[in-house]
């Protein structure tokens, strides 16, 4: 490992102050909003902002002078400078109210450096919620050492009791009611609110995280902003329903939900954290590989032994579920950095949907297939190509990255078209199928009359159709009114078109055969308007005309 330079340092410290920063406005902003609804019914966008922007500063000032400064709170992060304890601020109904996010194992390694580091949180939070919202320095410094001891507490009795237990519960309102009491609140309130937020906000952290692959739940940001803002909402109407301060309610609400229930990991064991951890190996297209192997990646770095030692310590249970979350996200990094190679991606998804159905092929089978498909060779009468043909058409971003393009065109500038090789141009009708079959069959008839002889397009019609049978395949039948399925000369079809023979109607015949071979009509039109009779078949099978309809005759 390379040593680090002192413009590395200065630059990591800065960054570390921004993020800090950043997360702290994040959770001040929507802890506001939640304390507006609970205490006014409305919401003041520019109060909620100017709290976000003091929590921002009070947290990056408070990051930049302390830093890795022994006793601070490596629970919330600031031992890699992340976060800032005592960092967040919330206007309460009478002034500023302050916020901490603490840690009970660093409070025992050092206690008389993490009281002194209490000291210089609550002082910096004291004189800037002083100076932006006025009232007495010395009673926000008072609230700031309140919370900071809240905190700590809430960690506390998190780490020592059972979720949902009785002893969690009350432990989580006992210490709500005494904060509550000691910065001028209600102690009642602060009981409901705490208590209420230990039994609900674990229930909407484990909904908000559900497709999270971040083990350590103060990792994902965003995530554990709106966790804390729903859980302080919850914990405050709780207050007000029980007839006592709803301010006082979400605080110490707010308190539970950030030092409790999203201030500690995931079961590093749970199938859903392995699976949502997997999915990010399982990218398709290369800038969401890229992105996903960076995050991957960095999670990787930030569970080196160093600091796996410097979070568990002598705890072997800690240090083997460290491991364990590190080797998961070396396999998804790993996996993500070779589906950079479209190839690769698509054979790994092939290979999860055979999988799912049973194993029907093996990979050389299914190899082979997806070159048929990459040259345009693809016969959809082979169960194995149409197989393939679906699960990659169904997918645009695999499509997209099999073939080199961006699938769908989203800006109407063509960015989105397929290069005019035989093989894709097959490939994008068969897209088409699937993502617009009218405009498949209206390019289709518009093709074919091209190709009529001039002097026969009133007398013949060509149909054309999409038709999906009973595995959801989609394939494309042509029709004419002419004997035997004859086509005129300069008439061309494509490779994989099933030319219907039939007797006269050309739209009439296509339904006639797919009712006898079990196939579903999608989309239908012909080169001539559609008649009343013809009409009345295709409704009956509930396909859509994308081409003109021949008005009945008047009476």
């Amino acid at each position: 490992m390379q040593a680090l330079t002192g413009s590395a340092v200065v630059a990591g410290s800065a960054a570390a102050i921004v993020a800090a920063g950043i997360n702290a406005a994040i959770v001040g902003t929507l802890s506001s909003i939640a304390t507006q609804v609970i205490t006014t019914g409305r919401v003041d966008l520019g109060s909620a902002l100017q709290s976000g922007a003091v929590s921002g500063l009070v947290a990056g000032v408070t990051s930049g002078v302390l830093g890795n400064a022994p006793g601070t709170s490596s629970g919330s992060g600031l031992a890699d400078g992340a976060t800032g304890s005592a960092a967040t601020v919330t206007p309460g109904t009478n002034g500023a109210t302050q916020l901490s996010q603490g840690s009970w194992a660093d409070f025992v390694k050092n206690p008389e450096s993490y009281a002194a580091n209490t000291a210089i949180r609550s002082g910096i939070s004291a004189a800037i919620n002083s100076a932006v919202y006025g009232g007495s320095f010395g009673t926000a410094f008072l609230n700031g050492v309140v919370a900071d001891a809240a905190a700590i507490g809430a960690n506390s009795i998190g780490g020592a009791t059972d979720a949902y237990s009785l002893q969690n519960v009350l432990g989580h309102a006992f210490l709500g009611c005494a904060a509550a009491s000691l910065s001028s609140g209600d102690c009642a309130g602060g009981a409901v609110g705490a208590g209420t937020s230990a039994l609900l906000t674990p229930l909407i952290r484990d909904a908000i995280y559900a497709d999270s692959a971040s083990l350590n739940y103060s990792d994902d940001k965003i995530r554990q902003a709106i966790t804390v803002g729903l859980g302080t909402l919850a914990g405050g109407i709780a207050g007000i329903a029980a007839g006592t301060n709803g301010a006082s309610a979400a605080q110490s609400a707010e308190i539970e939900a950030l030092n409790n229930a999203t201030s500690r990991w995931q079961n590093v064991k749970d199938p859903r954290f392995q699976a949502n951890v997997k999915a990010l190996g399982e990218c398709i297209d290369v800038v969401s590989c890229r992105m996903n192997a960076a995050y991957l990646e960095a999670q990787v770095n930030g569970l080196n032994d160093e600091k796996i030692a410097s979070l568990c310590g002598a705890d072997n249970e800690c240090v083997a579920a460290r491991k364990q979350e590190r080797a998961l996200y070396q396999g998804a990094y790993t996996q993500a950095i070779g589906h950079e190679d479209p190839t690769i991606a698509a054979r790994d998804y092939l290979g999860r949907l055979n999988q799912a159905q049973g194993n029907k092929y093996n990979g050389l089978q299914l190899d082979d297939a997806l070159q048929r498909f990459k040259q345009g060779l693809s016969d959809i009468a082979n169960p194995l190509d149409a197989f393939v043909l679906k699960s990659i058409v169904g997918n645009p971003a695999i499509f997209g990255a099999v073939l080199g393009v961006t699938a769908l065109d989203s800006d109407g500038g063509g960015s989105g078209r397929l290069p005019a090789s035989s093989g894709n141009k097959v490939a994008q009708e068969v897209f088409q199928a699937y993502s617009n079959p009218s405009q498949l069959v209206q390019s289709r008839i518009n093709s074919f009359l091209s190709q009529i002889p001039e002097n026969s397009k009133g007398r013949i019609t060509m149909g054309v159709a999409v038709v999906e049978d009973a595995n959801g395949v989609r394939s494309i039948l042509v029709s004419t009114s002419e004997p035997n399925g004859y086509l005129r000369p300069g008439v061309s079809l494509q490779y994989g078109d099933k030319v219907v023979a039939g007797t006269g109607h050309a739209e009439a015949d296509i339904i006639s055969y797919a009712n006898a071979n079990n196939l579903k009509v999608i989309d239908i039109g012909a080169t001539r308007p559609v008649c009343a009779n013809c009409q009345d078949t295709i409704q009956s099978t509930g396909a859509n005309i994308s081409t003109p309809l021949k008005n009945p005759p008047k009476e």
